[in-house]
């Protein structure tokens, strides 16, 4: 059991994060209230949770992903169609190097994703599509 720092309320450890930096192994608030506090910060500032992420997923800064959008003057790399720079503006990288490649829209994104980044079944579906046009 432990008392959570915010709330005041024993808990089961179960009831917080895991954290190993601290002696007991767990975080010093309760699941509950760091979700709360995390609600209220993202609330205020919702480019910080934006930019943590594409820096830990693809290293990159929401900065430096504006700056690609407008190097491919916000369109998708594949299909040309304005990005609309929310959720469906996806970072197209490298899933076996990590590298990332330019921006894509959603649906071109899913493409590339479906076909597992094989050329040869991209080249198949072009031939599927011109023999039944």
């Amino acid at each position: 059991m432990k008392i959570c720092s915010t709330c005041k309320i024993e808990k089961s450890f179960i009831e917080f994060y895991k954290c190993k930096a601290n002696k007991d192994g767990v975080y010093h608030e309760c699941k509950s209230c760091k979700s709360e506090y995390d609600k209220q910060r993202h609330a205020k500032n919702p480019k910080d949770r934006l930019n943590k992420n594409l820096q830990n997923r693809y290293n990159i800064t929401l900065e430096q992903k504006e700056h690609m959008i407008a190097a491919q003057n916000g369109k998708c790399a594949i299909c040309e169609t304005e990005l609309d720079r929310g959720k469906h503006t996806c970072v197209d990288h490298c899933h076996t190097t990590g590298k990332v490649r330019q921006i894509l829209c959603r649906p071109c994104n899913i493409l590339i994703g479906h076909c597992k980044e094989n050329t040869e079944v991209l080249k198949n579906a072009i031939q599927y599509l011109l023999t039944h046009q």
